[in-house]
């Protein structure tokens, strides 16, 4: 739930002020200071509407990266747990090698591209989460993939898996979270009028 929380820290409070533009407390607000207070929210609430459109967008991408990752971490491990210590064959070796070789270029896809719009990402917890596979260490499984050294691959192996599971657990909450975010600042875009103080959609 924690870009739930990012989310809605944006929404609500924009929600708050249309509703208190339009309805105010003070009966002495006329129709034309809620219409001007309204206007005004509008371009606030814009903004908000584009930032979390912004950052949906963003873990979109990241997630192209992340989910195919995994199912290629998913693949070296089945192969690692089911051999025998030293015992890899040579299409054990080529799978594990192809399956890295997939796995390493889509995380690179995020190192090299998105590195500085994950440090942009305002819920810490997504943004860390996220971080954690940009700063992942790659050359130690390059390494142990050169020696095939076993025990220190399927060691290094299941360090990153548990990063790229992390993500992928997280991530249907995330969205959510800033989907929910989206459709409220949609609906308040398109619903607000301007009516009496104390009775909501009279107009004068």
């Amino acid at each position: 739930m924690a870009a739930f929380a990012a989310a809605l820290t944006t929404a609500i409070p924009v929600i708050d002020k249309i509703v208190s533009a339009i309805w105010p407390k003070d009966a002495r607000k006329s129709k034309t200071d809620a219409t001007s207070a309204v206007s005004d929210l509008k371009q606030e609430s814009g903004a908000a509407l584009k930032s979390l459109s912004d950052e949906l967008s963003l873990l979109a991408t990241l997630l192209e990266s992340c989910l195919p990752a995994e199912d290629g971490i998913v693949s070296m491990r089945a192969v690692l747990n089911a051999t025998k210590k030293g015992a890899l064959c040579d299409d054990d070796k080529l799978t594990i090698q192809k399956s890295w070789d997939l796995v390493k270029d889509n995380i690179k896809e995020i190192k090299d591209k998105q590195k500085a719009a994950v440090n942009a990402i305002s819920d810490e917890f997504t943004k860390s989460t996220f971080l954690e596979v940009i700063n992942a260490d790659l050359s130690s499984i390059d390494e142990d993939l050169k020696k095939w050294a076993f025990d220190p691959l399927r060691q290094d192996v299941n360090d990153l898996y548990k990063i790229l599971n992390k993500v992928n657990k997280v991530a249907p909450q995330v969205i959510a979270g800033i989907s929910l975010g989206l459709g409220r600042l949609s609906a308040t875009q398109s619903k607000p009028q301007v009516g009496k103080p104390g009775k909501p959609g009279n107009s004068e």
